[in-house]
Order: structure tokens, then sequence, then C-alpha cells
């Protein structure tokens, strides 16, 4: 309650700026200045105004027109937006968007993070960071008061481009200047060397590094320890959070990596490996929140998935076997029975020569070697002594056409 009453107790709450913006209350102060929460006048909305210290220097101001510059080129939903800029009493102002919630440092005091959100939180910096590096603005001072995060839905704002710096920017204020937080800098941006992207993948690292262990690498490393050795390894994370998976303790450990070749590449490669831990932790909090009756929940579900299938062919091997019961009835064909191959002779063929034949019954001759002629029945011809006609008689009875499976060929027989 007293901080609250020493935040509105401001002489600026209550006041209106460049004639649009009236001051509703104090949120926060820095090295810079202030940030204000405002209320535009003409369009009611709600807005964060940062007004620079009325002892500010050139290079203050120079600072601010900077980082308004930097963030009005990044439009993405994890970015603050930057609205407006202009002078108030000699005293430089830009207008951002609000967000109403708390800074991440004010979250980590409370204690450490759940694995999961500390991921999805990292996640959300690493997105909003992409697109900063893809139009070529390296912020330069990613921490975890630099993080805004929404109430409710821990949805990530990137703030604070005071220090951002464009990739092609001549190095001019800050050389031979190591400007940033000593707890979250890499060690190239501590000796005050060539910084690229990689410089704020490292501070990602330290960041996420502080929501696991409740405290950054280098919590009771100043500026002047971090210069003497500045590729001093950080802290463990498995000591300081046993509970922190070993995969994401060696994602952690690749971007806090002294070299900048031995971190990711880039920021989209860092967020791969945070999903695929994000992957990982999620199965495992499944399987810990699963009953002990279900120990193979991907086994169970393949078999569920495959059971459709599987009634399905029980019920074609059904329709076929009826369909062979059905057509063996109206055929006359007795259903054999299941024999012994091994003891069993092969069956002979049914279509023989008939049993007759000239050399046993010599009154009566065949007209074709074949049982069946074309388009004709079982005929025979009696042939007579002394030359007489030779009649023609057909069996009674005689099926016409050749019995079904077999050929028009002179030999029946195989």
């Amino acid at each position: 309650m007293q901080a609250d009453a020493a935040l509105d107790a401001d002489p600026l709450v209550g006041k209106t700026i460049d004639g649009r913006y009236a001051i509703v209350r104090l949120i926060g102060h820095g090295g810079m200045g202030k940030v204000f929460e405002a209320e535009h006048i003409g369009l009611g909305k709600r807005v964060a105004i940062k007004l620079i210290a009325d002892t500010a220097d050139a290079d203050l101001r120079t600072r601010l027109r900077r980082e308004a510059r930097a963030a009005s080129r990044v439009v993405h939903e994890h970015v603050v937006a930057v609205f407006d800029v202009g002078a108030e009493d000699d005293r430089d102002f830009i207008v951002m968007e609000y967000i109403a919630g708390r800074d991440l440092d004010a979250v980590i005091a409370d204690g450490p993070l759940p694995v999961a959100r500390a991921i999805a939180i990292a996640q959300q910096i690493l997105r909003g960071l992409a697109a900063c590096h893809a139009a070529g603005i390296v912020h330069r001072d990613i921490k975890p008061g630099n993080i805004r995060l929404a109430t409710g839905t821990d949805a990530v704002k990137i703030m604070d481009f005071g220090i951002a710096r464009a990739t092609d920017a001549r190095r001019a204020t800050d050389t031979g200047h190591a400007i940033g937080t000593p707890q979250f800098m890499a060690p190239e941006q501590v000796v005050a060397g060539v910084v690229d992207h990689r410089a704020d993948l490292y501070a990602v690292g330290a960041t996420l590094f502080a929501m696991l262990a409740g405290a950054p690498p280098f919590a009771d490393t100043g500026y002047t320890a971090r210069l003497e050795a500045p590729a001093r390894p950080p802290a463990s994370l498995t000591a300081l959070a046993p509970n922190v998976p070993p995969a994401l303790a060696a994602v952690v450990t690749r971007a806090l990596a002294s070299e900048p070749e031995d971190r990711y590449p880039d920021a989209t490669a860092f967020l791969a490996a945070l999903d695929d831990c994000a992957r990982k932790a999620a199965a495992r909090a499944d399987a810990a929140t699963r009953p002990l009756g279900d120990a193979r929940p991907a086994a169970a579900a393949t078999g569920r998935r495959w059971r459709p299938l599987a009634a399905a062919a029980a019920v074609a091997a059904l329709a076929l076997a009826l369909g062979y019961l059905v057509g063996s009835r109206r055929t006359g064909e007795p259903v054999p029975a299941p024999r012994d191959a091994a003891t069993t002779a092969p069956p002979r063929h049914r279509h023989r020569y008939p049993r007759w034949s000239p050399r046993r019954h010599h009154r009566w001759m065949p007209l074709s070697t074949h049982r069946h002629r074309r388009r004709s029945r079982h005929a025979s011809a009696q042939r007579r002594p002394r030359g007489r006609k030779i009649r023609t008689r057909r069996s009674a009875g005689a099926r016409s056409g050749p019995p079904r499976g077999c050929s028009r060929t002179r030999a029946c027989a195989r």
C-alpha cells in the first residue's frame, strides 16, 4: 500500500502532457526516467508514456529516440508497439502500447517458475527476437526487467529498446563502453567487443536460467567481476534446480556458451530446441497424471486404431465362407471334408475315356475319341456288318455341352 501511495504521489499524476495525454499513475522508474500509465484524451485509449528525467544529458535523449525508432521498425505481437514521440517542458517522451500485467523480474522474485511456464515464456521471447533480428535490430538488453507479462495470459511483450542498435549502424557513442546488465550480458558484450544477434540469444538463456533457478546465472557478480573473467562459466542449473529435465538443462548450457559460434545460430534454432523440450515435458506430465492401469497409452491407442480394420477383415472372411457354402449347394457339389494330405492320394480326373471301347464292345463304336463333341450329346454309331447304313442313337438324358472345368481337347486325361 505504501508503494502504491508513493507511485500515486508523483507530481505529474493528474496532469496532461502535450495536450493529449492525461497521466493516470506512475508504473515504474529507472535510470532513463519514468513510465506512466496515461489516457489519450481524444481516443480514450490507455497508453504507456516513458518520460526521460529533466536532468538527462544528450546521450539519454539519443537513446530514447533510438528506442522509438527501433521499436517502430518491428511490428510483432511480442514486441511493444510505439505510437508517438514528443517533448514536454524540454523533456522527451515516447508513447507506447500499455500492457496490464507485471514485469518478469517481479514474477521471478516470487520463486522459480514451473518448467512448462518458463519454456512458454522463453518461446514467446524468442519469437519476438526473431522478428527484431529479421528487421535488423539487436536488442542488447534482454533481461527479466524488460519483459512484460500480461495478466491472466502470460502474453510476452519485449520492452526497452533504449540501447538497441541496428546491425548496419556505425559504432559511435558506445565504442569502448559496455552497455547492458552484467548478469545477463554475453562475454563479448562485457568486453565491448563485436555484438550481433547471438548476444540476445545469450541473454535469453540467462533469463531462462533465472526463471528455472529463481536467480540469474551470475547473481552475485557485478560488472567488475564479469570484466575480469568474462568467459567464466555460469553456475550449474541442475544443482540449483534438480527438477529441470536434462534435455532442457543442455539447451540452457548451449545458449550460455562463452563463444558465439557455440551457441544457437539464430532465434529459430533456439526456439526449435525449446519446442522439443516442451513436447517432452508435456509427455512426462501426462504420464505422471495417468492412472496406474493405463501404463501403455500408445499401445492401447494403436490397438483401438486397428480394431475397425480387424472387424472388417472378419466380416469379409465370413462372407466368403457363406458364399462358398451357398454356391456348393446350388451346384449340387458336396462340400469337401478336410482330409489329411499326407495319407490321401491325389484325386483322379473325373473326365476319362468311356469305360466301353471297340475292343470290349465291338458292335458299338464312338464317333469321336472325345466324350463330348461340339454342340452335341454323347453320340455313338452302330456299325452293322456287310456295309449297311450306320444308325446313330443318342443316350437318353445325356447332358449338352462339355462339363464344367473341361476344355475341348482331344484328350481329357492329364
